[in-house]
């Protein structure tokens, strides 16, 4: 099974330069990790205070254990003081 998670990030004003430091580390360290398939950071193209880390998974407990990883845990307190708002969705192939 593949796992898809969408989290999307809307930005406080002036904040983008910061929140790209430490999303560079959470994709970076994130890439590294077993059971990662992909892990990117997309800009919304109408809004460039909108961000989205779009992932790849091949498990549910992968992703667990990324959500326990001390990187993670250190870029989502972070992210979580630059944002307005932060909005995961997770998804798995239908077809």
């Amino acid at each position: 099974m593949m796992i898809k998670l969408v989290a999307k990030v809307k930005l406080k004003d002036g904040k983008k330069e910061e929140f790209l430091k430490v999303a560079s580390v959470l994709v970076e360290e994130s890439r590294k990790e077993d059971g990662n398939i992909s892990y990117g950071l997309f800009q919304d193209v109408k809004d460039a205070d909108t961000l989205s880390f779009i992932e790849e998974w091949k498990s549910f407990e992968a992703i667990k254990l990324h959500e326990e990883s001390s990187h993670f845990k250190n870029s989502t307190r972070e992210i979580s003081k630059l944002a307005i708002s932060i909005e995961m969705s997770i998804y798995t192939a239908v077809i």
